[in-house]
């Protein structure tokens, strides 16, 4: 529209007339336009490191600029060089209120500079800030306009395998909602005022209802694999207007799963009005287990609150291979979980002679399809996030490993493979496989371990020491200790002994190459256990012997 200055005419009604069109334009695009946003909180994962913990996300999605925004804050500030992917998804809602497609997702490395999108077919970059402990992701595209995007959730994942796999997120996903509308303004039309009204009779009181919290429990179902541990989170909501307090959860028992903590009750102290909080334990399925297992799951609170739910685990399976000449039976469209890296949770031991001291127990142990780590570690397979080992060095390493040719690739150490016999071949050196027992194994076994310090002779001074253990099939173990001083003393052999009192109680295997030991005065100890293989290559821990932390028991059935 142009105005030509100076010309005051009867068009001035026509100018007028379309400003207010104009105006009535603006005001419908500004209708339609909305932003949409929502943020929540998360619980507190105590057992996730400080930067991987989620405990709060804010997001926004702009319908007219097509921008996308999520600010995840996690428990302390994200690690640099953490080898961790931040992702935040956009998702429509359906009619039924859940996240559904078309999906927009957003991540970055805790490494990277910039995010990176992808919606459908199209791909591009967007921004990353990060301000103390909150990571801010951007993206703004034209084909992001105008979408149904009006949900989101926040993801931190880590490569297991070859694999993506989400281990810390939002539950339930975060809604996002466009704030309301203010009404059209009426126009004002002169009129004389109007006549005073009486005052209204003032609103009845309504009856006072006495405030109480009402429970609920998400009834997930799982599919796991066998003797794998694997992290279960279960919701509990509180629906009413009251706190509850004193909330616990009972995680239920079934054939062949085994629940930690063992006691399976977990203690969440209160939930707020209109809040919910996340469980979290581990659950293991053994090979005496069901192909599918449900756990009952009990909520209780104080006053006699409750709500009940369950867990379902399904046993994975190997999908059968299609008949011949036939298409074979249709897979679902839940994924299956993926298969453990052929090398992990294997250790490869060998024994190196020392002069003046017993044999050292040297070893590669390979956690899962990313990190080894270079020794024995004690109390079972170590939880690797950050390279700590070295050629010289016990701690964690990376590896890789090419199943066709048996290459392995040990990250600041060197290179090696795994022969046709089994065994580790890293330089002149060569690693003896061992086998790790499942979770609930029990081991009906008795052997010895002796170890000596310093010269022995006549004329010399050394301690030598024997380490008596044995397993029982009833659950029961034996761990006792002998040492014996020899020195040359006023021209004879003295001998003196110390004879420390057996100790006992009971044991567990838990998979992942952990013993724990319950001793009988109420202490105990957690140990690496592996069990060492015969000629034939099968576990033999009565003729071979078995490996307890870097200790190599094997000489009590020797004559």
């Amino acid at each position: 529209m142009r105005i030509v200055r100076g010309r005051r005419s009867h068009r001035l009604g026509l100018v007028t007339t379309l400003l207010g069109l104009a105006l009535c334009l603006a005001f419908a695009a500004s209708a339609a336009a909305e932003v949409r946003r929502g943020s929540v909180t998360n619980p507190v994962d105590e057992s996730l490191p400080v930067g991987q913990d989620i405990v709060a996300v804010s997001a926004s999605y702009d319908t007219v600029t097509g921008t996308a925004t999520a600010a995840v804050t996690t428990r302390g500030a994200p690690e640099p060089g953490a080898a961790r992917l931040l992702r935040t998804d956009f998702y429509a809602v359906n009619a039924a209120g859940e996240c559904t497609e078309p999906e927009l997702r957003v991540g970055a490395t805790y490494s990277q500079s910039a995010a990176g999108w992808r919606y459908g077919a199209g791909e591009g970059s967007g921004t990353k800030s990060v301000v103390g402990s909150t990571t801010t992701l951007t993206v703004t595209a034209p084909s992001l306009v105008g979408q149904p995007l009006s949900c989101m959730n926040a993801y931190i994942v880590r490569e297991v395998g070859g694999e993506l796999e989400p281990f810390e997120y939002l539950v339930p996903p975060l809604k996002l909602v466009a704030p309301l509308e203010p009404p059209a303004p009426t126009p004002t039309v002169p009129s004389s005022p109007p006549p005073a009204t009486p005052p209204a009779p003032a609103p009845k009181s309504p009856p006072k209802v006495k405030p109480k919290p009402s429970l609920t429990v998400a009834s997930p179902s799982l599919t796991l694999h066998r003797n794998s541990w694997t992290k279960v989170k279960v919701t509990i909501a509180n629906g009413g207007n009251a706190a509850a307090a004193k909330v616990s959860l009972k995680v239920g028992k079934a054939k062949g799963v085994t629940i930690k903590p063992r006691s399976g009750t977990l203690k969440l102290k209160s939930i707020g009005a209109g809040k919910s909080k996340t469980a979290s334990f581990k659950v293991l399925l053994t090979k005496r287990a069901k192909a599918s297992s449900k756990l009952k799951l009990t909520v209780a609170g104080a006053k006699g609150v409750k709500a009940s739910g369950g867990l379902t685990v399904t046993a994975w399976k190997k999908p059968s291979p299609p008949k011949k000449g036939g298409k074979g039976k249709k897979e679902g469209k839940q994924p299956t979980p993926p298969a453990p890296p052929p090398l992990a949770e294997k250790i490869f031991y060998r024994l190196e002679m020392q002069a003046s001291e017993s044999a050292k127990l040297a070893a590669f142990t390979f956690i899962d399809g990313t990190w080894a780590y270079n020794g024995m570690p004690s109390g079972g397979l170590p939880n690797c996030t950050a390279v700590t080992g070295g050629p010289d060095t016990e701690g964690c390493i990376k590896y890789t490993y090419d199943p066709s040719s048996g290459a392995v690739g040990l990250e600041s150490i060197g290179t090696g493979k795994i022969t046709a016999g089994g065994s580790l071949e890293v330089g002149e050196k060569a690693y003896s496989p061992t086998a790790i027992p499942a979770a609930g194994t029990r081991l009906q076994v008795e052997q010895e371990y002796v170890g000596f310090s310093g010269f022995c002779g006549p004329f010399s001074t050394c301690t030598t020491w024997h380490e008596y253990v044995t397993l029982t099939n009833s659950g029961e173990f034996i761990l006792s200790r002998q040492s014996l001083t020899t020195s040359e003393g006023a021209g004879s052999f003295v001998a003196a002994g110390s004879y420390p009192p057996d100790q006992h109680g009971t044991y567990a295997i838990e998979g992942s190459a952990r013993i724990k030991l319950n001793f009988a005065d109420g202490t105990s100890q957690t140990k690496t256990i592996a069990i060492v293989l015969n000629k034939e290559g099968k576990p033999d821990p009565v003729n071979e012997g078995l490996l307890l932390d870097s200790s190599y028991f094997t000489f009590a059935h020797t004559g």
